[in-house]
């Protein structure tokens, strides 16, 4: 499964820009229209890219890929995939087929909502910590990710990672520079900022079941307020690290 051919089924156009759908989807021209010529390689769609100043691309469906897509979440949603099946509920579902997932996993994980203010959890499937940095075990894990998000994901099935607070995240030997997304906000509505992802580093590394994985990290500067630069030596795995619910952003 892919996210993204499920983002770009559910935004139900059949003319477009690809300008204009590669910024909703946040990724490049050049990685949208790779992924129009494999979806129509696979079968999914005919597509025709646009000729000459201001016309539009044109999109064919030959696949429901939300229902398809949903049979596939659905049948996993047992009590022993359940950890599998999870990551897949943040993706963009159409809102009945969303709803029908989420409801499903709270009845596994014996999660129900109150009110619009509350979340209670039955004490026989209540998480063993609540914040992120004190998580080792996959029921917690499983739980917490669906309130506290990382700077990016990682989807063992497609083999490929996922921007969630960051925009974009540039690695080399010995930094890595990650730029936030501009409209990402607390629940109390205050803005996430480059300090936060700075502070939750900072605590991350001098905790003491994070501080061994990342004692590669030699120092973190904020450049601006969305964007962060992190020092480190012999890090090849930081963008590993930085998937896990552990490092996930918190006020």
């Amino acid at each position: 499964m892919e996210q993204l051919l499920l983002s770009f089924y559910n935004l139900k156009i059949t003319a477009f820009h690809q300008s204009s759908v590669s910024e909703q989807l946040k990724v490049s021209q050049k990685h949208l229209s790779r992924s129009l010529k494999r979806w129509q390689d696979s079968g999914y769609i005919t597509f025709k890219s646009a000729r000459g100043r201001g016309n539009q691309s044109t999109v064919q469906w030959f696949v429901d890929i939300d229902t398809l897509y949903f049979n596939k979440v659905n049948a996993m949603l047992t009590p022993y995939q359940l950890s599998d099946a999870i990551q897949y509920l943040t993706w963009d579902w159409s809102v009945h087929h969303k709803q029908m997932l989420i409801t499903k996993a709270n009845q596994l994980l014996g999660v129900s909502t109150v009110d619009i203010d509350k979340l209670v959890v039955k004490k026989r499937y209540a998480p063993l910590y609540s914040h992120p940095l004190e998580v080792v075990d996959i029921n917690s894990a499983n739980i917490l990710s669906n309130v506290y998000d990382t700077l990016v994901a990682y989807d063992k099935h497609s083999d490929q990672y996922h921007f969630k607070i960051a925009q974009h995240i540039d690695f080399y030997d010995d930094y890595a520079v990650i730029y936030l997304r501009k409209n990402i906000y607390f629940h109390d509505g205050t803005q996430v900022t480059a300090e936060d992802i700075k502070r939750c580093l900072s605590h991350a590394i001098a905790y003491q079941e994070t501080k061994v994985l990342l004692s590669p990290i030699v120092s973190i500067e904020v450049l601006n307020k969305l964007t962060v630069k992190v020092y480190y030596h012999d890090f090849p795995y930081f963008k590993d690290v930085l998937c896990k619910v552990n490092l996930a952003i918190y006020k």
